[in-house]
Parts: structure tokens; sequence; C-alpha cells
């Protein structure tokens, strides 16, 4: 369901991007324009101007510099390379001065056809320059700052060694004990939803039954690996990696599924944990091969509003690999988006804070001033729940849930995000406190906006048709409009168009006939209930 896009670079050959999976490796050549000189950015600045984009006129206002280095122009590369035609004249040179101290950025994917490759990452780098022999095996200098010289080990991290900070945290606090439901995986099911809103935390404890499918299983046993990832994703893929010491995305993206393996496979090695938690793989040769619990397809926007036709936002599965020590700090998944979590092998400990009014209060002031630094969040609210997760359990969170999670051991998760029709409000609540929070675009949900004008249209329908819609999902009629509604006002930025405007007065206008029909059958209901108690009293 990609769509392919194809741009000419100066040797008149042709390079193609699959989009929009953002998790993707730089096209061969792309790398070659973020090196050249600023004829690129400004093409690109213009057409954007040019286009009104919304997400580029936003990302003006709120200061962010629109230069080739700009999260902005990271997380969209794709699009302003579909939209721009570059036609540069000028040289470019064929790798940087100094290759084996660049980031694997500035040079193609498998680096240079003739160069040598590092013994980690395998990108070819050019031969070094002058007198002296060549060390054999050869490692550039990203991956020798990670892992030290080739037969000698990098200094102990002594700190490390002695124990870790965030397993030490963790261990001085006390949870609340987990009473959440256990379900078999025949049981999470739509029926499952209506009776409940899908509004606790669910711990499936085994798949049979779930309809989640992952690769071919050998007698009963899963097989993916961190190895298989490798080979079906390609080891020059570029993976985003989580300092879990400094909680933030390495600002270096110098790190390949390559050199991740390496990594992994070397825990002695190891000064530093860093994690994967974003590397999406729908579409991808992996993607393919697994199959999302039944359920979630069935009430996943991207499957059930999002038009057949047009590619999707894609972050229905990911693969996440953690080492042991690994610590994500409280969040809310983008967008008030539910999410799967099934655990391959390893071991997951969630800590879980309910989206009650106050916690998010409490959540918004912690995750926007510097308490985020120095406060753990689970003492300033008044229920933190621990969740142990062990291989073969699936967990569904919420839209809204707060949580963090530990990594005891080195483990491999896979999961997805989706949003649905049985919490919209909650939803819409998230994304307003993302929009208060100035949530950089590139850690959004992708065309977020779009995919609410899809489940408007969506409702719509169903109204017009007669269908009945639950009280969860009829509950989310009213919220939704009003999030549209800014919209297509006259004072809106991004104004809407008149079918979107008429789409949105029939939505509200139907909308509100249906929870009145629904309000007399409950008051109804209730009066029978009364007669028949009286009944038998009598």
């Amino acid at each position: 369901m990609n769509k392919e896009f194809e741009f000419s670079h100066k040797e008149d050959t042709t390079a193609t991007v699959n989009l929009p999976l953002t998790s993707q490796p730089l096209p061969p050549h792309y790398s070659m324009f973020l090196s050249s000189p600023g004829q690129f950015t400004a093409k690109v600045d213009a057409e954007l101007k040019k286009r009104g984009v919304a997400a580029a006129v936003a990302a003006e206002e709120d200061g962010v510099e629109m230069d080739r280095q700009s999260p902005f122009m990271k997380e969209h590369y794709e699009h302003l390379v579909a939209a721009v035609e570059v036609e540069d004249e000028e040289e470019v040179d064929e790798f940087p001065k100094d290759p084996t101290t660049t980031i694997l950025l500035d040079l193609p994917l498998e680096g240079i056809p003739s160069g040598i490759a590092c013994d980690v990452c395998r990108v070819k780098f050019p031969p070094p320059q002058g007198e002296g022999s060549l060390q054999d095996p050869f490692r550039c200098a990203g991956c020798c700052q990670t892992f030290g010289s080739p037969g000698v080990s990098p200094p102990k991290n002594r700190e490390r060694e002695r124990s870790s900070p965030f397993r030490t945290m963790l261990s001085e606090r006390h949870f609340s004990q987990d009473t959440f439901p256990r379900l078999l995986g025949r049981e999470f099911g739509i029926s499952y939803i209506l009776r409940t809103g899908m509004r606790l935390p669910v711990m499936i404890l085994q798949k049979k039954g779930l309809g989640l499918q992952i690769l071919q299983e050998e007698a009963g046993e899963e097989v993916l690996s961190v190895e298989k990832v490798v080979q079906l994703l390609g080891g020059y893929t570029r993976v985003p990696v989580i300092d879990v010491e400094r909680q933030q995305e390495e600002a270096e993206n110098n790190w390949n599924l390559f050199k991740y393996q390496y990594y992994y496979d070397h825990p002695e090695l190891r000064q530093r944990p860093v994690n994967v938690i974003s590397l999406e793989v729908t579409g991808s040769d992996l993607g393919d091969l697994i199959t999302r619990p039944r359920t979630v397809q069935q009430i996943d926007w991207s499957d059930l509003v999002w038009p057949k036709e047009e590619a999707f936002p894609k972050v229905q599965l990911y693969v996440l690999m953690s080492v042991a020590d690994c610590w994500t700090n409280f969040h809310i998944d983008f967008g008030g988006t539910s999410v799967f979590y099934h655990l391959l092998y390893g071991q997951k400990v969630f800590y879980l804070i309910e989206p009650t009014p106050e916690n998010l209060a409490i959540y918004e002031g912690w995750s926007t001033s510097t308490l985020q630094d120095t406060a753990f969040l689970g003492d300033l609210v008044e229920t933190c729940t621990r969740v142990e997760i062990n291989p073969g359990n699936t967990v569904i969170i919420p839209t809204g849930w707060i949580h963090a999670v530990f990594t005891p051991v080195d483990s491999l998760v896979v999961g997805g995000n989706f949003l649905h029709s049985f919490n919209i409000p909650m939803q819409l609540q998230v994304a307003a406190l993302e929009d208060r929070a100035k949530i950089p675009i590139r850690f959004r949900f992708p065309y977020y906006d779009e995919m609410q004008w899809h489940a408007a249209a969506y409702f719509l329908q169903q109204l017009e048709a007669g269908s009945k819609l639950s009280s969860w999902e009829s509950a989310g009629l009213l919220p939704l409009v009003e999030h549209l509604r800014p919209l297509v006002d006259d004072n809106s930025r991004c104004k809407g168009t008149k079918e979107q405007l008429v789409l949105l007065q029939k939505l509200e206008f139907l909308a509100q006939q249906f929870l009145q029909q629904r309000q007399g059958q409950e008051k109804q209901r209730r009066q029978q209930q009364r007669k028949q108690q009286q009944k038998l009293h009598q």
C-alpha cells in the first residue's frame, strides 16, 4: 500500500523511496543532497512556503529553524524530496574529507563501493590517507567510540557495575498491586470492548486465539530474534536509539542495525544502555510477516476509516529491542493511541497510572517542567501500579494511560499503536495536551487531523445509514465535531473546504438527534424497570 516516489540526482539515475514509512533508511543519494550547499534547502523552504503546508507554517511560528538538519526536515524528508525537483549543477564531493569521524548520515547507506568496511557497522569508508599501515580489522571512529578499538576493550564503567540507578530507584518504592483483568486470547474481542469500553489495561496470558502471528512458528515457538530483524530489514537500515541515562534520542544518528546487533550480542562491551523503541516496520519484509491481533485490526481507524487507496499513517507495527536496565520514563502514547505489546522473550515491568483528570493535570505539570528530571511521577499521584510482563504475554494499554517501562533483562517486543472509536474524548484530550506542551511534530501521530476527518466522514455515513452505535462510540461524536470545528472556521489559519464544513454540520445535527433518541430510550427503560420493581413489591 506504500506510494512510491522517484527523484533524480545529478548522475541521471533514479532512486526509489517507499512512503510514508519514516523509519526506512534514507535513499542512497539523499545523503549527498544533505551534504551539498544550501541550494536544496532553499528550494525546499521556498516550496513549502509556496504550498502553504500547515505543518511547515506551524514549525516556523514555533521558531523551528527549517534548515537541512532541523527535526522537521528530517521527519518529512520523503515529502520534501517528492515536492522539490533538485537540479544541483555544483560538484558534490563523493565523500566527506574525514569520513571515519563523520556520522553515517553523511555517507550512502553502504558507504563507498571501493572502501574498507568497518567490522561493526559494515559501512565502507575510503582508505585512510597518508603513511602508516591499515588497522586490521578496520573499525570506524564512531564504532571505536562505542566499543573501543578492535582487540581492546573500552574502559569499564564502574558506576554501571555497581547497580543500575533505575533498578535502585524502583526497588526503593512501593507500588499498588496489579489487579488488571487477565484474559485468554479468544476472550479479547469486540464483545469485550463493547462491554467494558476498554478502559483498563488487559493482560492476555497466551496469544492463542488472539489472532496475533509473528513469522512462522517452529514446534510452537516463535523464531523472531534480533538477528532475524537484521536479516529482514537489512543491516544498513538506520535505527534511532535512545540514550537511557539522558532519556533522549542520540543526537548523531550513527547507528545502523548491524551496529545495534553487535551491541546487543556483546553485553561485555556495553558502556551504557541504549534502547530501540521506535523502529516502525509496517510494509517492510518483516512487517509483512506479522499479523496484528484480530480485534485490533477490526477497530483500528487506519483499517476502518482511512481510505484504502491512500497511504496510511505508519504506526501499526513496531519492533522494540531493549537491553538490561533500559528505562523509558513516564509518558502517554502519541495522540492518545492505544497499544498492543507482545513480549517475545526477556521481561518487562510496566508502571501504570490511570488517566483521571487529577492525574493528567499532575502529569502535564511534571512533563513540562524540570520536575521531569528530578521527581518520580509515581510519587506524585495516589496510585501507581506495577505490572510484570513475561514471555508470551500480550498487554493492551488503553487510551491515555500514563506509563513507564523498565527492562530487567535483554528483551524483544512486537507492538503497535492504534486510534479507535471507543474513547474519542480521551484521544482528543491527549492531543490537546500535546498541543499545549508544544510537542514537536516528529513525535506526534502522523496525519492526526486528517485521521479525525476520515473518522467524521465514517460516522456520518453510519448515522445516515441508520446504523446503531454503542454508547462508547456515540459519546465521542460531539467532541470530535468540536475538535474539527476550528479547522473550518473563517478565522482558521488553514481554512477548511466547503465540503468539510457541510460534513461537520450534518454530523453535528445527526449526532444530536441520535443522542436525544438514545436518552429517550434510556429514560423509557428506567421507567419500565421501576414499574417492574413496584409490581414485585405489591
